[in-house]
């Protein structure tokens, strides 16, 4: 819709999201056809696209940080990105305010820690369980199968929730 409505007011800006947008789907295609890791600068760019598409959208209501202390590893591909969505759709969005989404990465002894937190509406640990919690299933089954990785997801409702990935120590 957002593209719809950009046609009329601004075509240029059209243009670039339909450009942008073009691109995110290719990507979306290429990656879902690999089913091995991928450099985590690949899923960046990937994530990235998705995130101007959103502020596009909804401009200034959402607000992403990233603290990055490590980015050469690799990472099953379509693995953030889910994750950024449900923040944004799920825990900022679906409150009608305004709101923020870290996301951060950092070597551990274990191996990297990847955090993804939002300070929405946060949810009943219950709603996982829902069938449309397809793309957390989906997620954790890519961390565990390719890498060994898990994802913990914990969430205060109110307040945010806070989804964690760890990928262990020499798994490519």
């Amino acid at each position: 819709t957002i593209i719809s409505g950009l046609c009329n007011s601004d075509p240029q800006k059209a243009d670039d999201a339909i450009i942008l947008f073009a691109r995110y789907l290719r990507k979306n295609i290429a990656i879902m056809e690999r089913d091995e890791p991928i450099l985590f600068s690949q899923e960046l760019q990937h994530l990235e696209d998705y995130i101007y598409l959103e502020k596009m959208r909804f401009g200034e209501k959402i607000t992403v940080e990233k603290n990055l202390e490590v980015t050469d590893f690799k990472i099953p591909p379509l693995t953030i990105q889910p994750l950024m969505e449900n923040a944004i759709k799920h825990g900022l969005l679906a409150s009608g305010k305004t709101g923020t989404v870290i996301l951060s990465s950092k070597k551990t002894d274990e191996g990297i820690q990847i955090t993804i937190e939002d300070d929405g509406v946060g949810f009943v640990p219950e709603a996982l369980e829902k069938e449309d919690a397809v793309g957390i299933r989906n997620v954790r089954y890519r961390l565990e199968n390719m890498v060994g990785g898990t994802l913990y997801i914990v969430s205060i409702p109110g307040t945010g929730t806070k989804a964690k990935i760890r990928l262990p120590r020499n798994y490519s």
